[in-house]
């Protein structure tokens, strides 16, 4: 099976005030992405970054490409920027993993990487694989 690996950014469209119930859309995302992702053969990570979500795809084609095409229309979602697409030989990321920086309205903390239009595809994969490998910029949630 031909693998690829798809890697987005795209900005909460929700303002954390707003929400009647606190982090509810969060956790719905998290939520389709734990139950969609794995029974797609979808691997991969989301980084939540206070506005910020960037998400690695990496699975068949075709499914990685319907999934990040749903997202894009997705109302929680806006600003969707694609930073890059590849046929890959092996997964970087072998499960289905959800990583918190900063939630939702939480700017007290310096941003993580550049914005969109400047960080690299390959700069953001590294980054990621660095944060996981260190343990420590990082927090897992509910995995």
């Amino acid at each position: 099976m031909l693998l690829s690996r798809l890697v987005f950014f795209s900005t909460r469209a929700w303002n954390p005030a707003d929400e009647p119930v606190p982090g509810r859309h969060l956790e719905e995302i998290l939520d389709a992405g734990r139950r969609n992702n794995p029974a797609a053969g979808i691997s991969g990570v989301l980084v939540v970054d206070d506005n910020v979500f960037m998400q690695v795809l990496e699975g068949p084609r075709a499914r990685i490409t319907t999934t990040f095409l749903r997202i894009a229309v997705d109302v929680r979602h806006k600003d969707v920027v694609l930073a890059g697409m590849e046929e890959i030989s092996d997964r970087m990321f072998e499960s289905w993993h959800v990583y918190m920086r900063r939630a939702p309205g939480e700017s007290g903390r310096p941003a993580w990487f550049g914005a969109p239009d400047v960080e690299t595809c390959s700069g953001f994969l590294e980054r990621i694989r660095g944060a996981l490998q260190s343990g420590d910029v990082l927090a897992p949630v509910g995995d």
